[in-house]
């Protein structure tokens, strides 16, 4: 049996009759596949802040550099008797789940965006894997891969989102836990753990469809996304993982921020200069938040800065340095 993460009910499906997603209660992953993935250091930031203490749950220490490492672990650990899995993926998804195909003996074929970065689809085809990329933006990349015969997206996928709830099953208490949402996978696996905190999803201003849902009440999408934080550049998000977020927050268990790109860019800048810690655009975003919060908080930067550092290299140049 799964456990709905918006509900609570036990149930036998992958999505619950109420629209949420679903965990396995079986969350190991085979030695064989597992690279430690896992385990990443809560770092105390020493910046400006409104809070007690700003903690960051830096994802980017896992093996390939992101929080979907954990996602991928379980999933391609679940699916190794498979002949190949297809995924479709904004970015550091795609490089996960190309790794752990490879340890798994698994093929893989992926598909992303044209905007993707340059380190991901390169990442995909070092690790073996097969890749499509497709013109436009995520949500192009769903329509082919749903063309050419794909039905379901992993992320959506009890084992995957099982996979990410260790990210909150590993923090100290906290009042707050604060993080950027794209496809919603790591919010979903975050909710499931069921941590004693007021959980804060996190989304670019230029494309934010789980706040607007939140706020709306409903289903909503982003008619015209543009941001800087690809991974969060999701315009359509699985409704499954919206009605997850939707039932929380109807709860009061879940809160939604924008934040503007350059503020994300900055907070990245000031937090590596002044605290030393790699943060992706996506974790910028989560720290601008996390700040303005009161107690103790924890801000999850998802993927390691490093992977992104031409967009935070052309912010350094804007500000002109």
């Amino acid at each position: 049996m799964n456990r709905c993460v918006a509900c609570g009910e036990e149930v036998g499906d992958a999505v619950c009759g109420c629209g949420g997603a679903t965990v396995s209660g079986d969350s190991s992953v085979a030695d064989d596949v597992s690279m430690m993935e896992g385990g990443t250091p809560e770092v105390r930031l020493d910046v400006e802040a409104e809070c007690r203490n700003l903690l960051v749950k830096d994802e980017g220490s896992n093996p390939t550099g992101s929080v979907h490492d954990r996602g991928a672990a379980l999933w391609v650990s679940m699916a190794d008797d498979a002949d190949e899995v297809s995924l479709v993926s904004p970015g550091d998804s795609a490089v996960s789940c190309a790794a752990y195909a490879a340890r798994a003996d698994v093929d893989v074929h992926a598909y992303v965006p044209a905007r993707t970065r340059f380190d991901v689809k390169a990442m995909v085809n070092v690790f073996g894997g097969d890749m499509t990329v497709a013109r436009g933006r995520y949500d192009d990349a769903v329509q082919r891969f749903r063309g050419d015969g794909g039905y379901r997206l992993p992320q959506t996928s009890p084992e995957y989102v099982a996979g990410l709830s260790g990210v909150a099953e590993e923090l100290p208490p906290v009042d707050h836990v604060v993080l950027p949402v794209g496809l919603g996978a790591t919010l979903a696996g975050v909710l499931a753990a069921d941590v004693d905190a007021e959980v804060h999803a996190v989304q670019p201003e230029a494309c934010s469809p789980y706040v607007d849902s939140m706020e709306a009440g409903e289903h909503r999408v982003c008619s015209e996304p543009d941001t800087v934080v690809g991974e969060c550049e999701v315009a359509e998000p699985p409704m499954e993982l919206v009605y997850t977020a939707l039932e929380h927050g109807r709860r009061g268990e879940l809160e939604g921020h924008r934040v503007e790109d350059g503020v994300a860019l900055d907070r990245c800048l000031e937090v590596a200069r002044e605290a030393g810690v790699d943060l992706s655009p996506a974790g910028g975003a989560a720290v601008a938040v996390a700040r303005g919060l009161s107690g103790d908080v924890a801000a999850v930067n998802p993927a390691a800065g490093r992977l992104s550092a031409d967009a935070l290299r052309n912010r350094l140049v804007y500000h002109g340095e």
